[in-house]
């Protein structure tokens, strides 16, 4: 059947009764429907093919005998006739009573109220050429498409309503004329003799090429021709339809080139974008699909969208691409790599008008491990302001928010109730005389890129009362310098203070009875010097002072010297008591006995260390005593 028919053969009443034999005689299925599906007329081919009689086929809906799997092929051709006014070539299958099902390639125009549809349907189950009626060339003038009929030779026969509208001729103007003169803008000679070969053949011939109205505009046509045969099967004529697709074809470049950069931004897109159809297959997917999945695009192409989720999820596969219907959703996931490894990701799935679904894949891996490490890191920030004796703050300073830990309480007595929530309240409690000078370094080393702060100053309790405290900040900034956060500590240093200043005080009182002590001694050690009997001061071991009248008297130069010498000075030289000519026992001289805590007074032989010979000498010696503890003896001889 000829696109003449193919076109326009549905404006026709259905069956006799003074329709167009065309019409009711076409082997295609021809029919006036409605977007919704009702038919409103349709040619005995449909009822032929249907085994119904009129009144049941206009009281069904025809896409009611599409066969049940081509549901999506059905949408996505709604959707292009909303969208282009028209679709061609649509290929499904359509039920034929009891022979099942055969495939139709349809075609259809959307008539100018937006609601009705002229269809046909031409049978391409074996991919023949259905043979049309032999009365094709009285079309129908009701058409909405321009239908033209040629004899063999390419001259014009009929010429409907709707060519007269598109190219500006009338039928008297131009039936008897060739057909490529009327029509056609500029086609190549070589091309268009073999376009009318084939159809001379009776081959179909289905094409676009720029046409050109009578007034000379130009615009680009889509045409399908067809051969008309008699009931014979001998090839009469050509009839074909056209369409004016100059702003279709626009559209379509215009959409194609959108296309074409929205391909590109997705490609160019940090996320992983996956398309896949709805059994699961992938379709498409960018550049970022397989960087994050390891594997080619080649590779993913080959695969399941189940192949890259946990093995236990991909049961529920059809369950989410099902509720999809109701809305794009949002969720996070575990997507697995090629290797293997698991990766927390932020799903973003919808449903595209064709049917198919678009995923957007983030990974968030890093930033759910980031928040994992901020919140140990904030638990154990609370857990150090638990644990601390100290009041610990963190200032958001961007935000103006002041936090304070329980220290604030337990320190200076301030119930939660009573803290205010920024550095107004901090500063209000800064001592009148400190105010200034803290704020000043505080904002200084803010505005100063410092990293730290401390300063000590006072600070008045919940009482009233005033605390002497010590605080210090950490500045934290982002990587242009800012600053970011502050986090500190107070301490309540008052008690220290106090007891710092005493200790000052002792510290000075020390050192001057040190100073007295020294002083006192100096003019001891003066008095001493200035005695003519020698005396000398030692303990257990060794001699520590002794004047010059000693030094001569034993005949030593110096103190480290005659130290030396100290058991022989208090043991070797003290032979004998002058008294009894006794030897002195070990142990029991002058000055050890001074040393075991008894004075003693005794006149003693020594011997003259220069000479040899003994001279009487007479020994006083007494314990030194510290606080109650010897420490020493002093002897003094005459």
């Amino acid at each position: 059947m000829s696109d003449s028919e193919h076109q326009h053969g549905v404006a026709a009443p259905l069956g006799g009764g003074g329709g167009d034999p065309f019409f009711d005689l076409s082997r295609e299925l021809l029919a006036v429907v409605t977007l919704d599906g009702r038919i409103l007329r349709a040619n005995a081919a449909w009822t032929a093919m249907l085994d119904l009689d009129e009144a049941t086929l206009l009281a069904r809906r025809w896409t009611a005998f599409v066969h049940p799997d081509d549901g999506a092929v059905l949408r996505a051709a709604r959707a292009a006739l909303r969208a282009t006014g028209t679709f061609d070539g649509v290929e499904l299958r359509l039920a034929c009573g009891a022979d099942g099902y055969r495939w139709y390639s349809l075609r259809a125009i959307l008539a100018a109220d937006g609601e009705t549809v002229s269809v046909s349907a031409q049978d391409v189950t074996a991919r023949s050429t259905v043979a049309p009626a032999p009365r094709e060339r009285q079309l129908l003038d009701t058409m909405l498409v321009a239908l033209i009929a040629t004899d063999l030779s390419g001259t014009i026969t009929y010429w409907n309503a709707h060519a007269t509208a598109l190219y500006g001729w009338t039928a008297t103007e131009a039936q008897g004329r060739p057909i490529a003169a009327m029509t056609v803008q500029h086609l190549d000679p070589l091309e268009g003799r073999a376009i009318w070969r084939a159809l001379q053949a009776g081959e179909p011939w289905s094409g676009q090429f720029m046409a050109r109205r009578k007034d000379g505009a130009i615009f680009l046509a889509q045409v399908n021709n067809m051969p008309l045969r008699d009931e014979a099967g001998r090839l009469i004529g050509i009839v074909g339809s056209s369409v004016d697709i100059s702003a279709r074809h626009a559209a379509q470049l215009a959409l194609r080139e959108s296309e074409r950069e929205h391909r590109q931004l997705l490609e160019q897109a940090a996320d992983a974008i996956f398309i896949f159809d709805t059994a699961g297959t992938f379709r498409w997917v960018n550049t970022r699909a397989s960087v994050l999945t390891g594997y080619t695009a080649a590779e993913l192409l080959r695969l399941h969208v189940g192949d890259i989720m946990p093995a236990e999820e991909a049961a529920q596969i059809p369950a989410r691409i099902a509720a999809l219907k109701d809305g794009a959703r949002t969720r996070e996931r575990l997507i697995r790599r090629r290797d293997g490894q698991m990766l927390s990701c932020e799903v973003s799935a919808a449903l595209l008008a064709d049917g198919r679904v678009q995923t957007i894949i983030r990974d968030v891996s890093e930033r759910r491990a980031a928040e994992a490490a901020l919140r140990e890191r904030d638990e154990r920030f609370r857990l150090i302001a638990r644990a601390t004796n100290d009041a610990i703050w963190d200032l958001d300073i961007t935000g103006g928010r002041l936090w304070w830990n329980e220290g604030l309480r337990s320190l200076f007595g301030y119930a939660p109730e009573q803290i205010g929530p920024d550095l107004d309240w901090w500063n209000g409690r800064i001592h009148e005389a400190d105010r200034d000078r803290v704020l000043g370094a505080f904002q200084a080393t803010l505005d100063g890129g410092g990293e730290t702060w401390t300063e000590q100053y006072r600070f008045y309790r919940a009482d009233g009362t005033v605390a002497t405290v010590f605080d210090r900040g950490f500045i934290l900034r982002d990587a242009g310098g800012a600053p970011l956060r502050m986090l500190g500590s107070m301490q309540d240093i008052t008690a220290r203070q106090a007891a710092e200043e005493a200790l000052c005080v002792a510290h000075a009182r020390e050192r001057a009875l040190r100073a007295e002590a020294e002083q006192r001694l100096a003019e001891l050690e003066a008095i001493i010097d200035s005695i003519p009997d020698g005396v000398y001061i030692g303990d257990a071991t060794r001699i520590t002072r002794a004047n010059a009248a000693a030094l001569r008297m034993l005949g030593y130069r110096s103190v480290a010297e005659m130290s030396e010498d100290y058991y022989r000075i208090n043991e070797q030289l003290q032979a004998r008591y002058a008294d009894s000519g006794e030897p002195i026992p070990p142990g029991q001289s002058v000055f050890a006995t001074a040393l075991a805590g008894r004075p003693r007074i005794r006149e003693v032989l020594i011997r003259d260390r220069a000479t040899g010979e003994d001279r009487v000498i007479r020994c006083a010696a007494a314990p030194v005593r510290v606080g109650g503890r010897i420490i020493g003896a002093d002897l003094a001889r005459g």
